[in-house]
């Protein structure tokens, strides 16, 4: 395992070595990717599955509180919405759509190794999802998206990883994993016994 004082790297990352990684030579070197460490700060955490009603209407996510608000106007961190036909034959295929907006701010989409800073810029809106039942690439739920976000004019930063499932028994899922700096710093280095469980 690659060492260095200062700096972290996450086993994790093991998967994405090439096969013959120990064969690295000069000309053909192997890079490891290892985070500098600035400083874990007091973040908030959470992981919940909220039921969503699936017709349309906006829930308002407070990531800090851990709690789902049925309100489009609520103090909170995203708002959300899911819809899709009220009735749903098994194993039939039907539209559906989610939005996710983060309340004063925005959201972008990472693929970062390392959720260890939020950027300062580049983020969107809101991230929207339409499927078509009739679409060939048409997909029953979306698991594992993960996202920088910014919230509450910037006072908030984190990063979420999130699932969603249109149809769940009567009602639509969308899961939460949460991880935030409620101090308006993009710090997001974690130190478990510097986070809080969201609401305490």
């Amino acid at each position: 395992m690659p060492k260095k004082d200062g700096y972290y790297y996450d086993l994790k990352l093991s998967a994405n070595r090439p096969p013959n990684y120990a064969k690295g030579n000069s000309n053909d070197p192997v890079i490891f990717t290892m985070w500098k460490i600035q400083g874990a700060e007091s973040l908030v955490t959470d992981n919940k599955f909220y039921g969503i009603i699936p017709d349309g209407r906006v829930f308002t996510i407070d990531l800090i509180q851990g709690k789902k608000i049925e309100d489009s106007a609520a103090d909170g961190d995203l708002r959300v919405t899911i819809q899709r036909p009220a009735q749903i034959q098994s194993g039939q295929k039907f539209d559906w759509s989610f939005s996710m907006e983060a309340v004063g701010g925005g959201v972008l989409e990472t693929h970062d190794p390392y959720l260890f800073e939020a950027p300062d810029s580049g983020y969107q809106e809101k991230y929207t999802v339409n499927m078509v039942a009739s679409d060939s690439a048409w997909e029953e739920e979306i698991q594992s998206k993960v996202f920088y976000i910014k919230t509450r004019d910037g006072k908030v930063y984190g990063h979420i990883k999130i699932e969603i499932i249109p149809k769940y028994n009567d009602t639509g899922i969308f899961s939460v994993e949460s991880v935030v700096n409620p101090n308006g710093s993009r710090n997001l280095e974690f130190d478990e016994s510097k986070a809080t469980a969201a609401g305490k």
